[in-house]
């Protein structure tokens, strides 16, 4: 719905758009992030046609809005784009209806229409009992409301959104942010929403990340981290932990070592597989003690366990 292609935008020196590419669809809520300096609210202003880009073009349903003059743009701007800013912008001399109601009368709509749909924007914002309330008889969530229901009066194709929740308290924040949604699912309005709200940023439909006058890269389009190859790397240790079994059983068992001639504890020699195919030789001379006792015998009572690549040192003590 709204197209924006090859974006640049420079004030003096400083570029601060440096060729922005960009899709909004629509019925989605997108928001746009970055550090200060970025080029987010000019990106916002120059999608409202609030200012104008040095080259490149926005199209707004099928509109190159870069080519109207003043007053077709004036007036597309009425009929197509809401604005909500950080603060509520309200004229402190008129009522919340009446706030609501200017809009539609710019844009040539009778007082009869206009206050009819004002008051069914008021009561859908829950705001009908503060309909003749002026902007200093209202709290700061009400006051954000009410801006919300001006920006929705002439049934824009888009809300563009600077900040609407920067001046909130905490609850009213919450609120603001929900009404969002529920009018994007109530009315399929689209939402384009500057912010610095962590929260707000990760509950939209899209988030777009802007730095040094540049759309990043989404976090789907980019390669791999060398982060998430740890599961393959990590998913070879079971082999390589598989292979400690058959090491460790290529150790003897300690009752098939011979006894030595020279103590009664095995000799690390005879841990040598050739010491093992010796262990039964018939041809070993029995040493016996100074008195000439014999040793007692320390050969096995019984066979070693015969050695498999499964065998563990229990099953080979067993």
């Amino acid at each position: 719905m709204i197209h924006l292609h090859h974006i640049t935008k420079s004030f003096g020196t400083l570029q601060v758009l440096k060729g922005i590419d960009l899709d909004i669809r629509q019925g989605e809520v997108v928001s746009i992030v970055g550090p200060s300096g970025a080029g987010k609210t000019t990106l916002l202003q120059i999608m409202g046609t609030l200012d104008v880009p040095d080259d490149g073009q926005v199209i707004i349903r099928d509109t190159d809005v870069t080519r109207l003059g003043q007053k077709a743009l004036a007036q597309f701007r009425n009929r197509q784009i809401g604005f909500v800013f950080q603060f509520h912008q309200l004229l402190p001399e008129f009522t919340a209806l009446e706030n609501v109601m200017i809009p539609a009368l710019i844009g040539g709509t009778s007082r009869r229409q206009a206050r009819q749909r004002a008051a069914e924007l008021l009561d859908l914002m829950g705001l009908s009992d503060r309909a003749s309330h002026k902007p200093a008889q209202l709290s700061g969530g009400e006051k954000q409301r009410v801006a919300v229901a001006r920006a929705l009066v002439n049934n824009p194709a888009v809300v563009l959104a600077d900040e609407p929740s920067g001046s909130l308290d905490t609850a009213n924040k919450a609120d603001l942010h929900r009404l969002f949604f529920d009018l994007r699912d109530r009315l399929g309005q689209t939402f384009v929403i500057v912010t610095h709200d962590e929260e707000l940023a990760r509950s939209t439909d899209r988030t777009i990340h802007l730095r040094d006058g540049l759309v990043l890269p989404s976090p789907e389009s980019t390669p791999p981290s060398s982060e998430s190859t740890s599961p393959s790397s990590e998913s070879t240790s079971p082999s390589s932990e598989s292979t400690s079994p058959s090491s460790e059983s290529t150790s003897p068992s300690p009752e098939s070592i011979p006894p030595s001639s020279e103590s009664a504890s095995p000799s690390p020699e005879s841990t040598s597989p050739s010491s093992e195919s010796t262990s039964s030789s018939p041809e070993l001379v029995p040493v016996g003690f100074p008195d000439g006792s014999p040793l007692p015998d320390l050969a096995p009572s019984r066979p070693a366990a015969p050695f498999s690549p499964s065998s563990t040192p229990e099953t080979l003590l067993a």
